[in-house]
């Protein structure tokens, strides 16, 4: 089966971005993270990438990007130190220079950040509001979407416990202690996390 890794970049023209795809032929064993594995070793790390410019046709607002982790899994100093970094005019990229920030899109057309949490939630401190503005990765399959079972292995060692349940009432948060990892979800969208985090971050001694 037919999968494909986007990746967008934003330009100072505000109404273009640029754009690689590749398609990958993998088995409907793999997950998410072997494709993007793949892709990383094979492919961006061993080619120079041709990318073409586009029009934006539908802007998303990163507000309504569904997120995995809650506060209780997010470290408000990693963001203080991104948010620095963007301001000087550099974006958040990982060590191999892929965008830090990876989305999914679920059969319901729903935006999932399944990777850069952190970074996401520092381009919207720093008055970023649409997808466009920001470096991103999108996992494609061949019908444009995965399905629900497909997200569990978001969850890791904890998806045996979404058996029966909907992924979209809970989230998983990797830096507490594991009884408490997997947990009720309290914030419905990335939008809603920030509101949350908003005191904590600009504080006065920040």
């Amino acid at each position: 089966m037919n999968k494909f890794v986007k990746l967008v970049y934003p330009l100072a023209e505000k109404s273009l971005v640029e754009v690689y795809t590749s398609r990958i032929s993998f088995s409907q064993k793999e997950t998410i993270y072997n494709i993007v594995d793949f892709f990383k070793e094979k492919i961006f790390l061993k080619f120079k990438l041709k990318k073409i410019r586009r029009k934006i046709k539908n802007n998303i607002q990163l507000s309504k990007i569904i997120n995995l982790h809650d506060e209780d899994g997010v470290d408000v100093k990693k963001i203080r130190s991104m948010i620095k970094q963007i301001e000087s005019g550099h974006d958040i990229l990982s060590d191999c220079g892929l965008p830090n920030i990876k989305l999914i899109k679920t059969k319901n057309n729903e935006l999932v950040l399944f990777d850069g949490h952190h970074s996401l939630l520092s381009y919207i401190c720093a008055d970023k509001k649409y997808l466009s503005e920001v470096p991103h990765l999108i996992v494609q399959s061949e019908n444009n979407y995965f399905s629900d079972n497909e997200l569990h292995v978001f969850f890791g060692k904890h998806l045996v416990k979404l058996k029966n349940k909907n992924w979209r009432d809970y989230v998983i948060n990797w830096n507490v202690s594991e009884k408490k990892q997997f947990c009720k979800r309290k914030r419905n969208n990335i939008g809603e996390l920030y509101n949350s985090l908003i005191s904590e971050l600009f504080r006065k001694n920040f």
